[in-house]
């Protein structure tokens, strides 16, 4: 009906519409509901051989609602700003935050900075109404949970 626009173009764009449906319905199927889940979903992030940081956005009952790239940095650093995250939680409408970088040097272990830089997120998702869940350092085996250990 529309001028330009064949029966096979047609049918193109509705196959794209309904790529794009289920790929919403993929992500909600997703639910993260212990250190562990969240982890394997993460372990993408052994293979970086740079630094990068990923927000994990999820609904109240704990299904992933979107992923997000925040930021790639260096070989040992990336540089983020709280806003940085936090634009995306209000855009998605989250309940919960699960942040995660990567450590390409192997060790989780968090530097200072990784955990001021997690209580001032905290804090400040805390007052716009949003739950930071986790913040996990990957290496290539092994991760650092600080909601695991106590620090969240």
């Amino acid at each position: 009906k529309i001028k330009g626009i064949g029966e096979a173009k047609a049918l193109q764009i509705l196959a794209i519409i309904e790529i794009a449906k289920r790929m919403d319905d993929h992500t909600e199927k997703i639910k993260i509901s212990s250190v562990s889940d969240a982890f394997n979903y993460l372990k993408f992030l052994s293979k970086e051989t740079q630094e990068h940081m990923v927000a994990l956005y999820l609904n109240s009952s704990n299904h992933l609602i979107a992923q997000e790239v925040i930021a790639k940095g260096s070989l040992n650093v990336v540089r983020v700003l709280p806003r940085d995250i936090l634009y995306y939680a209000i855009k998605h409408n989250c309940n919960g935050i699960i942040i995660s970088h990567n450590h390409p040097n192997n060790d989780p272990t968090p530097s200072q900075e990784d955990i001021e830089f997690t209580k001032k997120l905290q804090t400040l998702a805390n007052e716009l109404g949003f739950d930071l869940l986790d913040h996990i350092i990957v290496g290539k085996k092994d991760f650092y949970s600080f909601a695991k250990e106590g620090l969240i």
